[in-house]
């Protein structure tokens, strides 16, 4: 099954995106010269053919919620 990806966060450091990154999230760069942000970008998708995948991709990211053709990975507060 083809999923959309999302994240609860929208603002990212520099290790959480090059995570992010490899599931096909894109970022713009912001903050100060202090300290530098990230701003994601973009829904990537992803294929998950079997139950075993799926468990292996929480597994991986710790908290998903799952709904209808979406897994947002909960990396930040949501209401």
């Amino acid at each position: 099954m083809l999923f959309s990806l999302t994240t609860s966060g929208h603002v990212y450091e520099a290790e959480a995106k090059t995570k992010l990154e490899a599931l096909g999230f894109t970022f713009a760069e912001g903050g100060t010269a202090v300290r530098k942000v990230y701003y994601k970008r973009g829904k990537p998708q992803i294929e998950i053919g079997s139950l075993e995948e799926l468990m292996a991709f929480v597994a991986q990211w710790e908290t998903v919620i799952l709904s209808d053709g979406v897994i947002e990975i909960y990396d930040d507060y949501r209401e």
